[in-house]
């Protein structure tokens, strides 16, 4: 119903108004209404001086908030609805609008588009080049004054429920970029800026930009029996997927270049040319893996690594460590775990590949790199059988005066036991080539290299370094037990020179063999004369002397002879000859 008021205001601008009884007021105006004419929100008034209209959109204490939606030809703006709901009271108020659909309807297919709920839709420019900023949408809430700090404020909350069969998603945007390629100023998706005033964590938890999370009977909208239901493992909690290429083809490039970044720069409001934020990535209370890598997508570009470090200009951004384990505490790895486990892997080269320059592994006190055969390329029930190359491989320059391993004990006073154990059995655990290639040193502890197989031994250097074999300490002298009797197969303590004595005259007709080229020298320190029996079928063939005499050596007090194991005679022989 409209009804005419001829009386509203003593002054002469309104010789006509109309109402309409839900409040919208008409009247007529001469002239803007900015700063004369006071009335409520949603007051049209019609200017009789040009073809303006104006609407109210302020209290009516305010004179100003008129605002022109006639737009002079067609290019202003449309007329506002403006809704005032001043409530003060306790009854909930759900909705100062609210719009309730029902739809009953059967389409032809499930996909077709049936209902559009409230739609937001902006024509940028249909008459020819606009210029101006446009929000298809606008949230605005201000907390002028709160109660309580428990009191809680949304700009849009909402909540969706499958009561029956259907694909559900709570929100889908789509942003296309120009139809002609042109570089846009700015092509993203949603940006959430949140601005922390207090100089601390939040009460209820921390600050977040996004979260996602899962739990039974929590969220909004469970009321209708969904919040009494356990709830499942979800699959991702964020998925970043994708692909480029041509519609309905197969992909022929990368969709993003980076699916998560941390730090940087990136959308419109940042001002600065970097970020700074903590950690980058943190993950706790996984129970699969911290972080999973998966199978690679290759490119033209081929192999790809798994984790990749971009090295920078330096500068004083610098890292402490490029990988950093030092905060493990014991007891947080199970006891037959790893800090790195490495696969059985035999078509792989390299287990573990360091560079040519600098300490590129280091072992520390209390820990050690540990193998068990798990670098090498043997098999077929021999899994030592042989390295790829070598299981460390040193490419530093000898002439460099640098050391290939450096094993640095903790204390002069706390010597350490070992610098390099071989447990494995391999044949040649160590092979020396050209002069001054190989060194063995050991400053600090009872040897330099500890050799626990009986099938090679070394022999200690004319400088004396000490080994051990089986645990056993070797000199380069040792003084054998005296023979009592003849003894086969005799096998003395392993030395280069040696003493040796007899209780009466004895025989000896053959000793345990050595590793090829092995030699020993012995000196008879006793009174008796002890014979070194000439290929004695007494001892192994394996274990049987030779002479370069072709007969027996006889050893007499103040005498010796000197033993080196040739395998190449026989099934192996000591190859003897009685010192001069």
């Amino acid at each position: 119903m409209i009804t005419q008021f001829p009386i509203v205001s003593n002054e002469p601008q309104f010789p006509i108004m109309y109402y309409v009884d839900q409040g919208v007021v008409l009247a007529a105006c001469p002239g803007d209404p900015n700063g004369i004419v006071a009335a409520r929100p949603g007051t049209v008034l019609l200017d009789e001086v040009t073809p303006a209209a104006w609407f109210k959109t302020t209290a009516y204490s305010t004179l100003t908030g008129w605002v022109d939606f006639s737009g002079g030809g067609g290019g202003g703006l449309t007329p506002p609805v403006l809704i005032t709901d001043n409530d003060s009271d306790t009854t909930p108020n759900y909705a100062s609008f609210a719009l309730i659909m029902n739809y009953d309807g059967t389409a032809a297919l499930p996909s077709t588009l049936v209902n559009l709920g409230i739609e937001s839709r902006v024509n940028f420019g249909p008459g020819g080049p606009a210029q101006g900023t446009l929000h298809g949408f606008t949230s605005l809430i201000d907390v002028i004054d709160s109660a309580s700090s428990d009191n809680e404020f949304a700009n849009f909350m909402g909540w969706a429920r499958l009561k029956e069969n259907g694909a559900l998603w709570f929100g889908d945007f789509t942003a296309w970029g120009m139809l002609d390629g042109t570089v846009p100023e700015q092509l993203n998706g949603i940006t959430m800026v949140v601005n922390n005033l207090h100089n601390g964590v939040p009460t209820r938890g921390p600050a977040c930009g996004y979260i996602a999370f899962t739990g039974a009977g929590l969220g909004a909208g469970g009321e209708d029996g969904h919040a009494s239901q356990p709830n499942f493992t979800n699959q991702y909690g964020f998925a970043c997927t994708g692909y480029a290429g041509l519609p309905g083809m197969a992909p022929i490039r990368r969709g993003w270049d980076v699916a998560f970044q941390a730090g940087g720069v990136a959308g419109g409001w940042q001002q600065q040319p970097r970020s700074w934020i903590g950690v980058g990535l943190r993950a706790t209370d996984y129970e699969v893996a911290g972080i999973d890598m998966l199978k690679p997508r290759v490119g033209s570009g081929g192999p790809v690594p798994g984790m990749m470090w971009n090295g920078w200009t330096p500068d004083s951004d610098i890292l402490s460590n490029a990988i950093d384990f030092s905060t493990i505490e014991d007891g947080n790895i199970d006891a037959g775990g790893s800090i790195i486990l490495l696969p059985d892997a035999p078509a792989v080269e390299h287990g573990i590949t360091f560079g040519t320059a600098g300490t590129r592994l280091r072992v520390g006190v209390n820990n050690y790199a540990r193998f068990d055969g798990k670098m090498v390329t043997g098999g077929d029930g021999d899994e030592f059988a042989s390295f790829a190359d070598a299981l460390i491989e040193l490419d530093a320059d000898p002439t460099a005066g640098g050391v290939g391993i450096l094993c640095l004990g903790v204390d002069a006073a706390k010597p350490v036991s070992m610098s390099i154990k071989n447990n494995g059995g391999e044949q040649n655990p160590f092979i020396v080539g050209d002069a001054g290639q190989f060194f063995l040193q050991s400053q600090i502890g009872d040897s330099g290299v500890q050799i626990t197989d009986t099938k090679n031994y070394a022999i200690a250097d004319v400088n004396g370094y000490r080994m051990l074999f089986n645990g056993a300490l070797c000199p380069r002298f040792a003084s054998q037990n005296e023979l009592g009797a003849n003894v086969n197969n005799w096998a003395p303590t392993v030395a280069g020179s040696n003493s040796i004595s007899a209780s009466t005259a004895v025989s000896i007709t053959g000793m345990v063999a050595g590793f090829p080229g092995e030699q020993r020298r012995f000196y008879n320190a006793g009174s008796n004369t002890i014979t070194v029996e000439h290929l004695d079928g007494g001892s192994s063939a394996a274990n049987q002397f030779q002479s370069t005499s072709g007969a027996d050596l006889s050893i007499t007090a103040g005498t010796g002879f000197s033993a080196m194991y040739m395998t190449t005679i026989g099934a192996g022989k000591w190859v003897v000859t009685k010192d001069a």
